[in-house]
């Protein structure tokens, strides 16, 4: 992560590790990666991965609250 002007600007890091986790299966390992990269810069992609992340881990609260985000 970077600072910029006393914000942070996150790097691609957290998206990437969280979508790598997600596509080995390891969703409980995605979450806190996919979540860490929408503290820092929501986006469409990282709420899709979280959401898809908690189906599979069977939390469709969550699941579901995240799908809305990724539309």
């Amino acid at each position: 992560m970077e600072i910029f002007d006393g914000r942070k600007i996150p790097r691609k890091g957290e998206l990437l590790m969280g979508v790598l986790h997600y596509k080995r299966k390891e969703y409980r390992q995605a979450i806190p990666e996919l979540s860490r990269s929408m503290d820092l810069l929501p986006t469409k992609p990282a709420a899709a991965y979280r959401s898809k992340s908690y189906e599979a881990i069977g939390d469709l609260e969550n699941a579901k609250k995240y799908a809305r985000m990724a539309m």
